[in-house]
């Protein structure tokens, strides 16, 4: 079920598999990727998150 929500771009699902990704697999350049897309399409969590992440692994600049 996961695979076809991102097939279909759905941010929520993006979100959860980032931080899945992120946080539980240890995968921290897929589950960024996922946050990313997420938060491009204005998912409000996944732009928190992805920028904090991004501030706490030094791109201060890119995370604001």
């Amino acid at each position: 079920m996961m695979e076809s929500l991102l097939a279909a771009n759905k941010l929520d699902a993006h979100y959860v598999k980032g931080m899945c990704e992120y946080f539980y697999f240890d995968n921290h350049f897929l589950g960024l990727h996922h946050l990313r897309l997420a938060s491009k399409g204005d998912h409000k969590e996944a732009k928190y998150l992805y920028g904090v992440l991004l501030m706490a692994l030094g791109m201060i600049e890119k995370g604001k």
